[in-house]
């Protein structure tokens, strides 16, 4: 009776474990896939005895993935060890997924892997990685939590476009680029922390950041590219190096609550509507250095009741 009754159990236990869906990613990957609807887990591994393993996963269009009829169940992916690409697109929109685990073998993101999965709330990036691709994380409304590893040096465009939920975010210290966009309308974030290895920051990278409130660039930065903060409507510290030299075209548009700012004697020319309709500022000090002032730089700063202008100052827009 024993040994009947422990044939059945085994028997339900390897029933229970069996994949609802699975097949192969691909072609001559190695990768394969299972998909289990009581967890609604979407299992990534590879086949160790596969001759033509390459690790690599292919690019998707938004329809063409193999779990496509189950895409908005799905709400765990594990990858597992030995995987080291996703594709681009290859889990977009699965709107389901609260949670992602990704093994150290990872060493590349495509673009738009996980753009559009508006559950998911944590990600932990592995140490393999030195960049992000274009758009990754964009539209993942409610993703809080980042952690980066610190071999990341790039952060590409689009990245965390509208990530509404993102409150704050460490940068390593081997970045060197942020891309175009690569926070735009984040609403949530309040503070970002910049390395001292940053070079440059892309346009619109934080524009929209609604509730930022204080930014310290560091010393390794010259200049400021176009709208970099444009929209930061709760900003009102800013910090800027000794480093700088150009701050770029409508780079603080409609931060309306910056009440003053140090500008570096560094400076030497402020862009087209740098601090347009910047109802707050009250006070503002050009250095002798700044040769050129663009057109409409202080449009709109109404409450304007001081400002001194550098003796080298030889053109206005």
């Amino acid at each position: 009776m024993k040994k009947v009754l422990f044939a059945l159990l085994a028997a339900l236990s390897l029933t229970a474990a069996r994949a609802d869906l699975s097949g192969s990613i691909g072609t001559n990957t190695g990768i394969f896939y299972e998909y289990y609807t009581s967890s609604g887990l979407l299992k990534i591994f590879r086949d160790d005895s596969y001759p033509d393993y390459s690790g690599v996963m292919p690019d998707f269009d938004y329809a063409d993935v193999p779990w496509a009829s189950v895409r908005n169940n799905i709400q765990k992916i594990t990858i597992e060890e030995g995987i080291t690409n996703l594709g681009n697109q290859v889990f977009f929109d699965h709107t389901s997924v609260t949670s992602v685990s990704l093994p150290s073998s990872l060493t590349s993101i495509g673009t738009k892997a996980f753009a559009g999965c508006t559950a998911l709330e944590s990600v932990s990036l592995p140490g393999s990685l030195t960049g992000i691709d274009n758009s990754t994380f964009e539209g993942c409304t409610s993703l809080r939590s980042v952690s980066l590893p610190s071999t990341m040096t790039s952060i590409g465009t689009n990245v965390f476009k509208g990530c509404t939920a993102l409150e704050s975010i460490t940068l390593p210290g081997r970045v060197t680029s942020i891309g175009v966009n690569a926070f735009s309308d984040c609403t949530a974030l309040e503070s970002i922390t910049f390395p001292s290895s940053l070079t440059s920051i892309g346009t619109r990278a934080f524009s929209g950041c609604t509730s930022l409130e204080s930014v310290s660039l560091p010393s390794t930065m010259t200049s400021i590219g176009t709208n970099v903060f444009e929209g930061c409507t709760s900003l009102r510290s800013v910090s800027l190096p000794d480093s700088l030299t150009s701050i770029g075209t409508r780079v603080f548009l409609g931060c309306t609550a910056l009440e003053s700012i140090t500008l570096p004697s560094s400076l030497t020319s402020i862009g087209e509507g740098a601090f347009l309709v910047c109802g707050g500022l009250t006070t503002l000090t050009v250095p002798d250095g700044v040769e050129v002032i663009g057109k409409d730089a202080f449009k709109g700063c109404k409450n304007i009741t001081s400002l001194t202008l550098g003796s080298n100052l030889r053109e206005i827009g």
